[in-house]
C-alpha cells in the first residue's frame, strides 16, 4: 500500500461522461460496491471518472494520501451518497 500510495497518478485527469444516464458530475461523491460478492464493504469517494467501462472515485486512505479506486460498470452498483442506488 506505501507503494501505491506514494506513486503518482497514471492518468492526470479522468472524465466524466456528460450524457450518462446517472446524471453524476464530476466531483460529487458515491459508492460503489460489487453485486456478486464483498458488497458488505462500500468504497466511497470523489467521483473523477465515468464512462460506459468504468467508475473512478479518488478517496483517502488511513494514512491520508489519495488513491483512485476503478470498477467496472458490468457487476457493480453506485450511488449518490445520500442518494438512491443505481
Amino acid at each position: 500500500m506505501k507503494q501505491i500510495s506514494s506513486s503518482e497518478f497514471a492518468e492526470s485527469e479522468a472524465e466524466v461522461d456528460p450524457e450518462d444516464p446517472t446524471g453524476f458530475k464530476k466531483g460529487q461523491e458515491i459508492e460503489v460496491w460489487p453485486i456478486d460478492s464483498g458488497f458488505n464493504h462500500k468504497d466511497r469517494g470523489k467521483l473523477v471518472g465515468l464512462s460506459g467501462k468504468e467508475i473512478v472515485i479518488e478517496s483517502k486512505t488511513k494514512e491520508g494520501k489519495m488513491v483512485r479506486i476503478h470498477a467496472p460498470r458490468h457487476g457493480f452498483r453506485v450511488r449518490a451518497v445520500g442518494g438512491s442506488k443505481l
